[in-house]
């Protein structure tokens, strides 16, 4: 009788067959009439066994295509089927509000009935419950995607499906939702969960988060011994909170870069590396995690500003603006006239100089620069950025750090020209004439706004 199991079996699953019923029947010789000699139907023990490898693989990967298979076959099952195909895609993608609702609908259609055809059909279902329960969480039915509401209930679900893919060991899906569960946490904490699907919304966290990454590891890339400099100066400016959120967002967002790659890279990817494990460890204990630090701020009022041969612009420029900060883009000449002018406009404020060796051409200085300018841009709450003055190649680079400073940095720039109507000339022989200053957005000079505020204030002003 268990060799015949064994070989049904083997018949079903090795060789694709499909097995429409199956009988034993052991006849024995006697002279006792009496004696009942049964047939007895195997089919019901042999989908048991492709039900008992179904529940496996579903506990093991999260696929749930062998139990929906098994559920198509029998007319009362198919609906149910139908959704245990689509969430297990949908889970399979890392994709856990479609998979929730789908989870679900699926939970209502599961019942007792849809397998009584098979032994022991009470547990099976149980059993699936179970896992469809952990899927779903709260109750998605009716609801449209951008109803789902985020609160901490909702983040403990999606954490499940974390939780399941590190076990599984499917670390692709694992620090893809996880780089996307991050800001969901942030946004709970800052309780602006209404709008958590949109893109703005998202894109401020993410944008924070990446700024505060990018300065902690900001070096600049030719020389050692100033890479040391910054890394300690940034360290020593940092918050506990603030490096401890560095590190774990550079870690998930480099590991989950690395394997969306899948290899397409000269190094060979390691899945048992030490920041994967340490990155692992840390999610798990993100129940104590510390709230979202400030992403930066709190230097007050950041100018910057190129100055070429004509010292007043940077003269009209700080007086315009009456900086805390200033971040000036020179050359070796024009260096040499930056204390007069900031002698003239009465400021003692402090300075950091971006010395160019090549104005003209030198655009190879950009990354190493822009590096060098990363902690006070980081710590600045507003940003004046003045685009007269300098070559052209000095105006681009004034860009560039706007850009930076917007986007990473998610700091409120201003951007403005100095108009000064006299003839060149004059203005080389009268520098400390005071020029007129227009913002390219339109607004009063005066306008100020606290970019240095709450991470809820500024997605809720964004």
């Amino acid at each position: 009788a268990f060799l015949f199991y064994a070989l049904s079996l083997y018949l079903s699953q090795f060789r694709e067959i499909d097995i429409a019923g199956a009988w034993y029947c052991r006849w024995e010789i006697s002279r006792d009439d009496s004696i009942p000699r049964p047939f007895i139907d195997l089919k019901p023990a042999i989908d048991l066994a492709h039900w008992f490898h179904a529940l496996a693989v579903f506990n093991a990967s999260g696929s749930l295509r062998p139990i929906a298979e098994l559920s198509l076959a029998n007319p009362a099952g198919r609906e149910l089927g139908q959704q245990l195909n689509e969430l297990s895609e949908f889970y399979l993608n890392g994709s856990p509000i479609e998979a929730g609702r789908t989870a679900s609908r699926a939970s209502s259609l599961l019942s007792d009935g849809s397998f009584s055809q098979i032994p022991l059909h009470h547990e099976i279902v149980t059993q699936l419950s179970h896992r469809l329960g952990q899927l779903a969480g709260q109750n998605f039915e009716g609801q449209s995607k951008a109803g789902v509401k985020l609160d901490q209930t909702e983040l403990e679900r999606q954490a499940r499906y974390i939780e399941h893919y590190f076990d599984a060991g499917q670390l692709n899906l694992a620090f893809g939702l996880l780089r996307e569960w991050i800001v969901n946490w942030v946004v709970v904490q800052i309780d602006d969960a209404s709008e958590w699907l949109k893109r703005p919304v998202r894109e401020t966290i993410e944008h924070g988060l990446g700024g505060l990454g990018q300065v902690f590891t900001a070096k600049d890339p030719r020389d050692i011994k100033r890479k040391r400099y910054l890394h300690q100066a940034v360290r020593g400016s940092f918050s506990d909170q603030q490096r401890e959120w560095a590190q774990r967002w550079n870690r998930v967002c480099e590991i989950r870069n690395a394997l969306q790659h899948h290899g397409m890279k000269p190094a060979v990817f390691e899945p048992h590396r030490k920041d994967i494990e340490e990155a692992e460890r840390d999610w798990r204990c993100w129940r104590d995690w510390q709230p979202p630090p400030k992403f930066g701020g709190g230097g007050g009022r950041l100018l910057i500003c190129p100055i070429g041969l004509t010292p007043g612009v940077l003269f009209s420029a700080v007086t315009h603006v009456q900086p805390d900060r200033i971040l000036v883009i020179a050359s070796g000449q024009s260096a040499n006239f930056i204390n007069e002018a900031m002698k003239q406009a009465k400021s003692t404020v402090k300075i950091q100089i971006m010395l160019m060796d090549d104005i003209h051409t030198g655009i190879d200085e950009f990354d190493k620069l822009v590096a060098e300018s990363s902690l006070m841009l980081f710590e600045a709450d507003e940003i004046h950025a003045n685009f007269t003055g300098g070559t052209s190649l000095m105006g681009a680079l004034v860009n560039r750090l706007v850009a930076r400073s917007r986007r990473e940095y998610q700091r409120v720039v201003r951007e403005f020209v100095l108009i000064d109507k006299r003839t060149p000339q004059a203005q080389r022989d009268h520098p400390w004439e005071l020029g007129d200053i227009y913002y390219l957005d339109g607004k009063p000079s005066s306008t100020q706004i606290d970019a240095g505020e709450p991470l809820a204030e500024r997605v809720e002003n964004q």
